[in-house]
């Protein structure tokens, strides 16, 4: 449950900013990492479909479901979990990446072409 819920924490940077539909569009089929200050990286897998999926740095798979609920990207993970909003980034395309400040300090998220 830790594991989860700092994965969905981590997931929730991702998206801090403008909304705007092209980034989450982008990010199908595609690869978001984020990565904390302490060198901590995720690797988060978005469908189209309103599932995703993401890896954590020790290997581990977690997989949920997210939703768009107005400006906001939610995520929800399987099995438990608080759900973690936050407003999408606006116009990120395959090859960018940007830093967000949180609570918690910055994250860079990077969007990579393809999945692993």
């Amino acid at each position: 449950m830790k594991k989860t819920l700092a994965a969905v924490v981590m997931g929730v940077a991702l998206f801090a900013g403008v909304a705007s539909a092209d980034t989450l569009n982008n990010a199908f089929g595609n690869t978001l990492t984020t990565t904390g200050a302490d060198g901590a990286s995720f690797r988060w897998f978005f469908n189209a479909d309103s599932t995703y999926s993401v890896v954590t740095p020790d290997g581990a798979s977690v997989s949920g479901t997210w939703t768009r609920e107005g400006e906001n990207l939610c995520v929800t993970p399987t099995g438990g979990g608080p759900t973690q909003c936050a407003l999408i980034v606006d116009g990120k395309a395959v090859g960018d990446t940007w830093t967000v400040e949180t609570g918690n300090g910055s994250v860079t998220v990077s969007l990579v072409a393809g999945r692993p």
